[in-house]
């Protein structure tokens, strides 16, 4: 899957564009957010999303398959695309995230900054996990 990923990005259009970065530990994240206008995870299957949830409070919108779990905050807050996972439809995430206006940009990374401000802060993720584990 990676492979067909990599030969996507190299792409008239996306040559250089586009990074695979692997692990990144916390020093070399800060250095990696300021570089990178969206963080796409096209996973088959991701039980929360951590990663994109760290994009999103950093104000970069995120290109995610409909199979992250956190998929249905990107949509409502329009703070990024979903995309199912096929070639195709991974492609025209893409292509659509790169020919956005500067504008357009700004106000879904403003998106972003809200949705992970009202969802996934820590105060808001320790409660939901306390509302959890008191119905055990």
């Amino acid at each position: 899957y990676t492979v067909l990923l990599q030969a996507l990005a190299e792409n008239p259009g996306m040559t250089g564009r586009v990074t695979f970065s692997g692990f990144l530990n916390e020093e070399k994240k800060k250095s990696f957010w300021q570089r990178i206008d969206y963080y796409v995870l096209p996973s088959h299957h991701e039980n929360f999303g951590r990663a994109p949830a760290e994009a999103l409070a950093e104000g970069i919108p995120v290109i995610i398959s409909e199979e992250v779990d956190i998929a249905d905050k990107v949509k409502q807050y329009m703070c990024g695309i979903v995309s199912e996972t096929t070639q195709e439809s991974v492609k025209s995430a893409l292509k659509s995230a790169l020919g956005v206006t500067d504008e357009a940009y700004k106000k879904t990374s403003q998106q972003a900054l809200i949705c992970a401000e009202k969802e996934f802060a820590p105060e808001k993720v320790l409660h939901q996990l306390e509302q959890m584990y008191a119905r055990r």
